[in-house]
């Protein structure tokens, strides 16, 4: 990974946990601004944000946003998908869906999921 993404994640991370979601999205938008590659770590980061926020719906949608852009360094993996199941709690039919969303890209939920 380039020393960029890694000091992103970094400062993505503190400001995740210290429970300052907003923050975490206006880095996001700053980091997209400057063309500096995300990974999973990223998308953890500010699904765990949201989730921890109470704010479920917009860490699906946001997770749903990653998925249908064409960045590659933003695939979802069994980390990403089990937190967005999380996020679920309260929407069976969205969950159903992240599972056979899985289920498609070959991915088998764990203990997490």
């Amino acid at each position: 990974l380039p020393l960029g993404t890694v000091l992103a994640n970094a400062a993505l991370g503190a400001c995740e946990r210290a429970s300052e979601w907003q923050i975490v999205l206006s880095l996001f938008s700053h980091f997209q601004r400057r063309q500096l590659p995300m990974d999973v770590v990223t998308a953890g980061t500010i699904l765990n944000a949201l989730e921890k926020a109470g704010r479920w719906e917009d860490a699906l949608d946001w997770f749903e946003s990653t998925r249908t852009e064409s960045n590659g360094a933003m695939q979802p993996n069994i980390i990403t998908f089990s937190i967005a199941l999380r996020c679920c709690a309260s929407n069976v039919g969205r969950a159903a869906a992240l599972l056979e969303e899985m289920r498609c890209r070959q991915l088998s939920p764990n203990a997490f999921s």
